[in-house]
């Protein structure tokens, strides 16, 4: 067997929470213009998001209202239209990103690169024929540095059973999101939380809640059927790796495609 020596990474930034104020918070003397109070960005703020927003959903749905000879209200989602629709290319997910980026304040916009990594992650798990599609916030930031240059997924945890992406991702799609024991190198991550209420959802509609799943503790599950993914059912990093891999197959298998609500998709 040969040992791979990974140089030693040092999470930052939005990793570890010491997070750093934009500069449009800061006032000319360096100070911050933002109170603990205040609901929203200082009127000084050349950057402020929502008139801009308003004017361009505004637009957006003039566009379209206007593009299409609607009497009544449609009958079913099934009777909705919309013209504006374009097929998904990556220079369009370029040209999304940019455009969000150009309104957010410098550094609060995650790198194209890993937009386009969660889009990889997207794609590995969606099915040949999309018959659901669960709609859901957005991943969690992951910083560019993080995410190429940091710990990976360990996938000889899953030989012949997962061949995706292995490069880190605050999404739930991402097997490593949550499962420190999975990266490699390994590492104590604090801020590698993930999402146990996704792995809740998706256990119950790969399972329904009337399944049991295996578990190596004694103490009552809210949700047992989804014990063997979550870290309190007591399972090993392999067998709560394999378990949910078996979720995602099953919701693949069945036309059942989680996506979020960004420009991403």
């Amino acid at each position: 067997s040969h040992v791979y020596m990974v140089p030693e990474w040092v999470p930052n930034g939005h990793i570890t929470g010491r997070w750093k104020q934009p500069a449009w918070a800061k006032n000319s003397n360096g100070d911050s213009s933002l109170s603990k109070n205040s609901p929203k960005k200082p009127s000084n703020c050349k950057k402020a998001l929502l008139p801009i927003l308003h004017s361009l959903v505004s637009a957006y749905v003039k566009a379209v209202t206007s593009s299409v000879d609607v009497v009544e209200p449609f009958k079913s989602l099934q009777h909705v239209t919309c013209p504006n629709y374009f097929d998904p290319t990556h220079d369009l997910l370029s040209h999304a990103h940019g455009a969000v980026s150009s309104l957010l304040p410098d550094g609060d916009c995650e790198e194209l690169d890993v937009i386009k990594l969660a889009r990889k992650y997207y794609d590995y798990w969606r099915p040949d024929k999309v018959k659901v599609i669960l709609l859901a916030e957005s991943h969690a930031h992951t910083e560019k540095d993080r995410a190429f240059n940091g710990p990976k997924f360990n996938n000889t945890l899953l030989r012949d059973v997962y061949e995706g992406p292995c490069d880190f991702i605050s999404l739930v799609y991402c097997l490593a999101y949550g499962e420190n024991e999975s990266l490699i190198p390994c590492m104590k991550d604090k801020n590698n939380k993930g999402t146990t209420q996704f792995w809740t959802l998706f256990a119950a509609i790969a399972r329904g809640v009337d399944h049991v799943a295996p578990c190596r503790t004694r103490k009552e599950f809210a949700s047992p059927f989804a014990a063997d993914v979550l870290k309190g059912g007591g399972l090993s990093v392999e067998e709560r790796l394999k378990a949910k891999v078996q979720i995602l197959q099953d919701l693949k298998r069945r036309g059942i495609w989680l996506l979020d609500g960004t420009y991403n998709n």
